[in-house]
């Protein structure tokens, strides 16, 4: 394969995993938290109001009440991740894109449908640790601390920090928003300044604090 073709093939998808900051900005506020579309969509469409309601409504305010602790084991799983769906609907979006791009740079089209790919594969395991923390060892690093705990804020205040994977569309639009006091005391409690979080290892915690109390008295 040629050099060059592959040059610019890697450009071309950095390019879009930035660009796609803005798009996952525009989809979460306007599609995942408003029926912001036309109505005849939605009632053309059940997928269309089954984004909404599954996110704004049952993700949001039915389940995770608690950030990272979730007991129904329905609601736990629910709009954690993109499904293929979501990937065909969103090539099938940007279809206009792809058709100039097969009419004057078929790699293009190549590089925008394997970064939607990447994208989206990120999106579901940050989200998923994000909510069902692991503790893997990739996810103990200031990087994922950081995006958690702006995922965090999202779920505090909705209409704010929309971006999962690369909150630059939020700085930029002005809809990052810095953690209160309370909150950053909230966040310390569930572990988000920490390497290792979740309901398990809190309860830990306090087993241990418990047993040094026991001990010392």
């Amino acid at each position: 394969m040629n050099l060059q073709l592959i040059y610019i093939f890697c450009i071309l998808v950095l390019m879009h995993f930035i660009l796609f900051s803005f798009v996952e900005w525009f989809a979460h506020r306007y599609l995942m938290h408003r029926k912001a579309l036309p109505s005849l969509l939605y009632r053309a469409r059940a997928y269309f109001t089954d984004v909404y309601t599954n996110h704004a409504i049952l993700h949001h305010r039915k389940f995770y009440k608690i950030y990272d602790h979730e007991l129904d084991p329905i609601g736990r799983e629910l709009n954690l991740r993109f499904i293929w769906t979501d990937y065909f609907v969103t090539n099938l979006i940007f279809a206009p894109i792809h058709s100039l791009y097969i009419w004057y740079l078929p790699v293009g089209s190549a590089a925008l449908a394997f970064m939607l790919l990447c994208y989206m594969f990120l999106w579901n395991h940050l989200h998923t640790e994000m909510h069902i923390p692991s503790n893997r060892w990739f996810f103990r690093n200031s990087a994922f601390r950081f995006l958690n705990r702006h995922h965090f804020l999202h779920h505090r205040h909705p209409g704010r920090n929309f971006n999962v994977v690369i909150p630059l569309a939020d700085y930029l639009f002005g809809t990052a928003i810095r953690a209160s006091e309370v909150e950053e005391g909230i966040m310390q409690q569930l572990g988000l300044f920490s390497d290792s979080r979740g309901p398990e290892i809190r309860e830990e915690s306090i087993e241990t604090c418990r047993s040094a109390s026991t001990s010392q008295s």
